[in-house]
């Protein structure tokens, strides 16, 4: 007999990410949109993954000093924190929201991801993920997010 529940679920909102809560007890989840929620938005923004900002890694990478590819950066939210919002950048974007979400992919969990990037309005993006695995879909995901990055 399992006890697992799940992870706490973790939802998207106009102020960053949530924890829900129904009649008092915190909501869980068997799907994997909590930890796709993490891989993206979790870890320091300022963490493009490079060497460069390596002195801004997420303090739980440290724990992973043996599992490189287990480490969390924040490619993603850099770039929306970083670059406007121009279709230029939302490649950019996608791209890194590939290398961040390589982890899914790295550990077997998936096989392949579909990434989807459409910005919905000015300053806004939305992204759905769909993972894979064994050529059945295993889980869809879709965030909105505020694009912050500044024109320059």
């Amino acid at each position: 007999m399992s006890i697992y529940e799940g992870d706490v679920l973790i939802k998207q909102t106009a102020d960053g990410g949530e924890i829900y809560f129904n009649s008092g007890i915190i909501e869980t989840t068997l799907g994997f949109e909590s930890m796709v929620y993490l891989l993206l938005f979790g870890g320091n923004r300022k963490d493009d993954g490079t060497e460069a900002t390596k002195r801004y890694e997420w303090w739980g990478n440290k724990l992973e000093n043996n599992n490189p590819e287990r480490k969390v950066h924040s490619r993603f939210q850099n770039i929306l924190y970083g670059l406007p919002a121009t279709p230029e950048n939302i490649k950019k974007l996608e791209d890194a929201a590939r290398q961040d979400l390589e982890v899914l992919k790295a550990q077997k969990i998936v096989d392949s991801l579909d990434i989807e990037l459409t910005i919905t309005e000015p300053k806004r993006v939305e992204i759905e993920i769909i993972g894979w695995k064994d050529e059945s879909k295993l889980f869809e995901t879709i965030f909105e997010a505020n694009w912050k990055g500044m024109i320059e």
